[in-house]
């Protein structure tokens, strides 16, 4: 019931609002931690799971680890960005083997960068791309354990408490597979 009302909300300050208060949302606070504050070294990654979205390996400053950087054009967003400001809230906390774990998320203007896990994979249809283009057989073992793990990742989000976590748009190229060596 809360979604439903937040999501009414949204429509209506949508419809009724003036582009001034519409600019205000996007606005980040004076003194907010930046991005090139922690992190260097930034490398685009060829990694891009939808249109809006860079991938960039960088390095924290700090801790001298090599992260993800998720760039997210708000324009392009689904969610306003206090919406997405509390879902990512609620992703920093997550913790399970086969979701990449979130570090901490900034924002400015225009984009919100999401830190996470460095993760060695591919999408799934370009790793069955990989596969099918040498001729190389998937067997039905493999795709029983790969759809097991995202099922087992799914009643993970859907049983978090307080409150579950909806996975949104959810699809294959949503799913990555981590690189054996």
């Amino acid at each position: 019931l809360e979604e439903l009302v937040l999501y009414a909300m949204c429509v209506l300050r949508d419809r009724y609002a003036g582009p001034d208060f519409l600019r205000a949302q996007r606005m980040v606070p004076s003194g907010a931690p930046r991005l090139r504050d922690l992190y260097g070294s930034f490398e685009h990654l060829a990694l891009a799971l939808s249109k809006g979205r860079c991938m960039l390996r960088c390095r924290s400053l700090l801790a001298k680890e090599d992260r993800l950087c998720s760039q997210l054009r708000k324009d392009k967003l689904a969610a306003w960005p206090a919406q997405l400001r509390s879902e990512l809230e609620l992703l920093r906390h997550i913790e399970h083997p086969a979701l990449p774990r979130i570090h901490e998320f900034f924002e400015d203007f225009n984009n919100i960068y999401l830190i996470s896990e460095l993760w060695d994979g591919i999408s799934l249809p370009a790793f069955l791309k990989e596969r099918y283009e040498p001729e190389q057989s998937i067997t039905e073992v493999w795709v029983s354990h790969a759809f097991r793990q995202v099922l087992d990742v799914l009643q993970y989000l859907h049983g978090l408490q307080p409150r579950c976590l909806a996975h949104g748009a959810l699809g294959m190229a949503s799913v990555l597979v981590r690189r054996f060596v």
